[in-house]
């Protein structure tokens, strides 16, 4: 299991009360902080999360991600590959996990 697969998302307010998102790794909270600029906090909430659930599957850091691997991961959500073993971990929707075959 990759060091990816326990990207942990942490949701807090700052001084003004609006939600600020973070993973606490610098490329990754320097979009989500871009995206909030331009964005509802609940999109911004959606982003994290599919990014969470991409890391988790293709187990690299942001900076070694290549074009074939986004492809590779949209492909196997469409033809059910890993991504569709992935599910919301029982904490209340705050991560997601491999679902084992039964």
């Amino acid at each position: 299991m990759s060091a990816w697969s326990g990207l942990r998302l942490v949701r807090s307010r700052d001084a003004a009360g609006g939600l600020v998102v973070r993973f606490g790794v610098a490329l990754l909270d320097a979009y989500l902080e871009f995206l909030a600029v331009r964005s509802r906090p609940n999109t911004v909430v959606a982003v994290a999360y599919d990014l969470k659930v991409f890391f988790t599957v293709v187990g690299k850091a942001p900076g070694r991600v290549v074009a074939a691997d986004v492809l590779a991961f949209v492909t196997a959500q469409y033809a059910g590959g890993p991504a569709q073993r992935l599910q919301a971990v029982g904490d209340g929707g705050r991560g997601c996990r491999a679902r084992r075959r039964a």
